[in-house]
């Protein structure tokens, strides 16, 4: 799969971004146990840009296993969603898939969500959107914790 010290590096950094997406579906937390949290917009921008932060970590360490085990990423307007897909794949003889289909679906979905935050700048946040928003974010967290804690096991302890 990897040389030792690439893998190390590798466990790394996904060690790294795991801590800091940790950080910021805890603050999402936080704010959602808020009393009447929708009712404050500076609370849901703020839920809205740790969703978007939370998606660039996941994305960051998807990026670097792509560099490292497939030697390459992907191009174009849709790169986003191609990673997704080429991170699903089963590649025998070179790789398992690093994503399981259900994570790669509820990341689509939280990448959906990020897409509209950068490109809505000028509109109020709905409170059932967000709402949906942070729970898609619940999933993925979950779904993506348990698919990088099989590769990294795939990768060895070092």
């Amino acid at each position: 799969m990897l040389a030792e010290a690439e893998a190390a590096i590798l466990r790394a950094a996904v060690a790294a971004d795991r801590e800091a997406m940790a950080r910021r579906v805890a603050a999402v937390r936080e704010a959602m146990a808020r009393p009447a949290w929708g009712d404050d917009d500076a609370l849901s921008d703020h839920v809205a840009t740790c969703i978007h932060h939370w998606y660039g970590g996941a994305e960051s360490i998807l990026e670097r296993v792509a560099r490292a085990l497939d030697g390459k990423l992907p191009s174009g307007d849709r790169w986003h969603q191609a990673l997704l897909e080429q991170l699903a794949l089963d590649l025998p003889g070179t790789r398992s898939a690093v994503l399981r289909p259900s994570t790669r679906e509820s990341l689509r979905r939280v990448l959906g969500f990020r897409h509209f935050f950068r490109h809505a700048y000028d509109t109020a946040w709905d409170d059932q959107r967000l709402a949906l928003a942070v729970a898609d974010l619940e999933a993925a967290a979950a779904l993506l914790a348990e698919d990088l804690d099989a590769l990294v096991g795939r990768l060895g302890a070092g």
